[in-house]
């Protein structure tokens, strides 16, 4: 299962790795013959691939999601909306998020508008695509075992730091295969501007009622964005580039309504 695992292009190679010599009854299992395109001489052990409780994989963000279990509170997984240029081409209109020009000096790196870009050395400048899409914002989070869950709680940065997530869903299945389907366990009603702590009680009558879970989604279904408060134009482009945010625009009809 595991070897088929990761030999699929559709889904990315699971975090939850683990591998350890193989042996039956105490006793180890070793390569009766080498094999010298992949390393292996004669009587080095036969290796054991297995799933491991932990972060079992997300398409976004990757390399910061085992901070969601690390149990360090300084640290954090947050998604990106950053794509490629491909990928943002083929958005939809309404999905397609803002463009932000970077050039490089001997200062380092900084956002800058798209005069100073144009006027910067192709060696030196980069463009970053924002997507507006929900769809791969998620983490799925193995159990390890089947275990009886009472109680989900998700906690997040100060306040200072980042804005926690605005409405989340959280999905899963007592299995553990591969395809297994995931059922809604519990979501947000309202959206979450500032609590740092969202609890699900799975068990609000205390009737010792638990959900056998195996696999766990977290999927984010609602974020501002790029959007942080409305302001003027002269408000904001009176903001350091860095803290500017998207601009939209709207048709306004001959009835007065914006579109």
């Amino acid at each position: 299962k595991l070897l088929k695992d990761l030999g699929r292009e559709d889904r990315p190679e699971p975090f939850n790795i683990r591998t350890a010599p193989a042996s039956v009854a105490g006793e180890p299992i070793v390569h009766l013959k080498s094999n010298s395109k992949k390393g292996i001489e004669v009587g080095d052990p036969v290796i054991w691939y297995y799933y491991h409780g932990g972060i079992k994989h997300t398409f976004n963000n990757p390399a910061a999601a085992a901070n969601i279990l690390d149990g360090a509170p300084e640290t954090y997984w947050e998604p990106t909306s950053a794509v490629a240029r491909e990928t943002y081409d083929a958005l939809p209109e309404d999905q397609r998020g803002p463009i932000y020009y970077f050039a490089r000096d001997g200062d380092g790196e900084r956002r800058v508008d798209l005069a100073t870009y144009e006027a910067t050395g192709r060696t030196n400048r980069r463009v970053e695509y924002h997507s507006r899409s929900l769809e791969n914002w998620y983490v799925d989070i193995d159990l390890g075992r089947l275990v009886a869950v009472s109680r989900i709680v998700l906690s997040f940065v100060e306040p200072e730091v980042g804005d926690p997530f605005r409405q989340v869903r959280i999905l899963g299945t007592p299995s553990d295969l591969r395809d297994a389907s995931l059922s809604l366990i519990e979501r947000t009603i309202v959206p979450n501007e500032d609590r740092t702590v969202l609890e699900f009680d799975l068990d609000p009558d205390d009737e010792d009622v638990f959900r056998q879970l195996h696999i766990l989604r977290i999927a984010i279904t609602d974020s501002r964005f790029d959007k942080f408060r409305d302001v003027s134009e002269a408000e904001f482009a009176a903001l350091p580039l860095e803290d500017q945010g998207g601009i939209d625009y709207y048709f306004v009809n001959a009835a007065g309504t914006e579109t």
